[in-house]
């Protein structure tokens, strides 16, 4: 196994870091998608818990922003969650809380959409640092495989 490990460790670093990319590059191109009234159903934190069931105990939690909305385009109504290109990563609470309080203080909002898939929405285009700062761990887990191979 140990001839393998720094080959799975570059593996899952490439595979973070194109991923997070993929999502990166999504985020840049929502800056020229189109734009169209909102309708905010439910703003929130939620809480997520990891938890051990077999050492009854909690392993780690995360606070994440959750947000609903509705929104039309050519007559037809859609419905969805997306705040931004980041909500998977974990925030301080004082980021969502600016969210929350300054950029969905009110119920109407700015939905931009993607003009080929009208589905395809959020609140807050373009990137952000929570894009990109993730990026470090895929970088670390190729560092350590190639630190390994170089053993």
């Amino acid at each position: 196994m140990e001839d393998y490990l720094p080959h799975i460790l570059i593996a899952i670093g490439v595979a973070v870091i194109a991923s997070l990319s993929y999502i990166s590059i999504r985020a840049v191109k929502s800056n020229s998608w189109k734009k169209t009234p909102g309708f905010l159903l439910n703003k929130g934190t939620r809480l997520h818990i990891s938890r051990d069931i077999q050492a009854k105990v909690v392993d780690w939690q995360s606070v994440h922003i959750d947000v609903e909305y509705e929104y039309e385009v050519d007559g037809v109504k859609y419905i969805s969650k997306r705040a931004t290109f980041s909500d998977m990563v974990n925030k301080p609470i004082s980021s969502l809380n600016k969210i929350l309080k300054e950029y969905l203080a009110t119920e109407n909002v700015v939905v931009y959409y993607n003009p080929k898939d009208h589905s395809d929405s959020v609140l807050f285009p373009g990137a952000r640092i929570w894009n990109f700062a993730p990026m470090i761990t895929g970088g670390i887990f190729i560092a350590a495989g190639i630190f390994l191979l170089n053993q």
